[in-house]
């Protein structure tokens, strides 16, 4: 076939230009016609390519930019076409593998190496995103974005110090920016400066709707305060929502009821440990279970609840409209928050009531203050009756803990108390920073001032940062404690070594308001007692109920002096430190934390009550 080359041009330059006028349909008819006389012709290819992708027909362009680069191998603009399409297909080792390809064109080009940053992001490979962000500012250091999302991911990767640094350079550039103020606080909540974090969560709180993510920040941020009453925490959560209380219908339900479970943590996260018990168990004749996941990187942990005998809908993808309708569509009968206000979290479906029963569970401290949630499982030593005029949700009672937990993985064999050959009591705390204020950071340096020659040991991520370890190490100091008293080991990313880090501690001490609930399970299965303060919050009660529910109540605190004269009491009786240290994992098993058939079958009989159903005995 002899091509006409003039006819090619021709026909080339008015496709051009139409596609320059935004003619997009116009322009595909004119290369679908050069293409008709050259077949091989890459710029008709690129030019059809962007014009489908342009119109929406991304699979369709993805095809002919496929078919530039097999002609031309290092065609970049291909290739960066490539990189966005997969992109907003969520395949992302594609978006990385063309966007690197395309790298050599845009290397100048502020936005396209902004969007490298985010591709990074989103796989968390930090490092890399960091790289591409700061060479974006260096071209353009006038993007709040790319600032916003630079502090984001030193935030990520625990470079706290950096992070904060970020955000209050880029408030002094963008002053007022709401995203800014919203992450500085987080930042500052990350590093245990929840008292300055709610301050900045109060600013943006002001200006914003009243159902938003961001009020929820400032509302989960108030628990870590250790002066708020149950009753402020209460009156704060009142103000997040404003719906009126929907009427609730409940019709007669006949088994099985139709159960469904709302989280973004169905992962490798806390509240897994303590619900996939409770989906295992689950009775097949008398519930349908369904599970809402807005699990944004699945894992390992998300695979093995996946293979349980539930329906699994993944609706991270989903607005709240639509994942309103998946549930309507699976005709659910009781609906269970697991996030409360926490991040990630879904409460605006449960606004929208799609199921006759809503229920608050396990993940959150405290009320949602939404008028749609009918009730919260929780038990008398988290909430005691005093406590129910805190919530706007009815209190469904377990016999026992509210918890069960389920280790996810195998623990190691415990070992013989570390004091025999240190010479030395050592205290630890494995809980996340955000738990660890002034106030209890105090109480530890008296226990050590009161203990010679001991020691402690706190184990978080957030010590990767040299200027919080630093930070840290001054405040022991103004207490007369030397830094060598001070343990701030290399953070662990894997689970068995962070439970052989529990080998090197005699007693533990929980966090105040914010108790320890994973830590605390996992210090007492490795033989370790805990000492907790009960305060009167849910949030400030967890381990408490724990500890009762163990026999090992002598470890709750009444008041801060009470904290600090238990933990000196223990660590003088070395024998019955010993002697905890081969009994308590035990104990923790024969409690009934660890009788997970009991437990289901307790919270079944409850599921079945608020259902209304024909026979609760079915």
């Amino acid at each position: 076939m002899i091509i006409n080359n003039n006819q090619i041009k021709q026909l080339f330059h008015t496709a051009l230009d139409l596609k320059n006028r935004g003619q997009y349909t116009n322009t595909i008819d004119y290369c679908h016609e050069g293409l008709k006389i050259d077949p091989n012709h890459p710029e008709f290819m690129m030019l059809l390519g962007e014009c489908l992708r342009a119109t929406g027909k991304s699979k369709q362009a993805q095809k002919y930019f496929f078919k530039v680069i097999r002609i031309q191998p290092d065609n970049f603009f291909a290739h960066a076409h490539l990189s966005h399409i997969y992109w907003k297909q969520n395949r992302f080792d594609r978006a990385i593998f063309h966007g690197l390809r395309a790298l050599p064109a845009y290397q100048n080009n502020a936005d396209f190496l902004y969007y490298l940053g985010q591709v990074f992001q989103r796989v968390t490979l930090f490092k890399e995103s960091i790289k591409y962000y700061e060479q974006s500012i260096a071209y353009n250091p006038d993007n709040p974005l790319t600032w916003n999302n630079l502090g984001l991911v030193k935030m990520f990767s625990f470079n706290l110090s950096d992070a904060e640094k970020i955000f209050r350079k880029a408030l002094t550039m963008y002053p007022g920016k709401q995203s800014l103020m919203l992450n500085l606080g987080q930042c500052l909540n990350e590093q245990g400066l929840s008292f300055q974090a709610i301050e900045y969560f109060k600013k943006v709180a002001s200006s914003i709707p009243q159902e938003s993510h961001a009020r929820s920040s400032l509302l989960i941020s108030l628990h870590y305060h250790p002066c708020l009453t149950p009753e402020y925490l209460f009156r704060a959560h009142q103000t997040w929502s404003n719906q009126p209380n929907k009427t609730r219908h409940i019709p007669r339900i006949s088994c099985p009821i139709r159960i469904g479970y709302v989280s973004s943590d169905f992962r490798m996260h806390p509240v897994s440990a303590f619900l996939y018990p409770i989906l295992q168990h689950h009775n097949p004749e008398k519930f349908n279970v369904f599970c809402y996941s807005s699990v944004l990187v699945p894992d390992a942990i998300t695979q093995k609840i996946k293979m349980l005998p539930v329906h699994w809908r993944d609706i991270s993808k989903q607005t709240d409209k639509e994942a309103y309708n998946t549930i309507q569509k699976d005709r659910i009968h009781i609906l269970i928050d697991l996030g409360g206000h926490s991040g990630d979290n879904r409460l605006p479906i449960f606004v929208k009531k799609p199921s006759p029963i809503q229920i608050s569970y396990l993940g959150y401290p405290g009320t949602t203050g939404l008028q749609t949630i009918d009730y919260r499982i929780t038990d008398h030593w988290t909430d005691p009756s005093e406590n129910k005029p805190y919530y706007t949700e009815k209190l469904i009672y377990m016999p026992h803990c509210f918890l069960c937990f389920q280790t996810m993985t195998r623990f190691p064999l415990v070992n013989p108390l570390p004091a025999f050959d240190n010479k030395y009591i050592t205290f630890g705390s494995f809980n996340r920073l955000s738990k660890i204020n002034p106030i209890i950071l105090e109480a530890w340096g008296k226990i050590l001032q009161q203990v010679p020659e001991s020691h402690i040991l706190l184990k978080t991520i957030a010590f990767r940062d040299p200027v919080i370890k630093s930070r840290l190490f001054s405040f022991f100091e103004a207490m007369g404690i030397h830094k060598d008293r001070i343990h701030l080991p290399e953070y662990t990313s894997s689970i068995k070594q962070h439970l052989q880090s529990y080998h090197k501690i005699d007693i533990a001490l929980d966090t105040y308001p914010y108790n320890g609930t994973t830590t605390t399970c996992e210090a007492l299965m490795m033989g370790i007692p805990v000492v907790t303060l009960e305060g009167q919050a849910h949030v400030s009660r967890v381990s408490s109920s724990i500890l009762h529910n163990i026999g090992l109540k002598e470890c709750v605190a009444k008041s801060l002096a009470d904290y600090i004269q238990i933990a000196v009491q223990l660590a003088g009786n070395i024998d019955l430190l010993s002697q905890l240290r081969q009994s308590l994992r035990q104990l923790f098993k024969k409690s009934p934390l660890f009788q997970w058939q009991d437990f289901v079958d307790a919270l079944e009989e409850r599921y079945q009550r608020v259902a209304n159903v024909d026979d609760p005995l079915h």
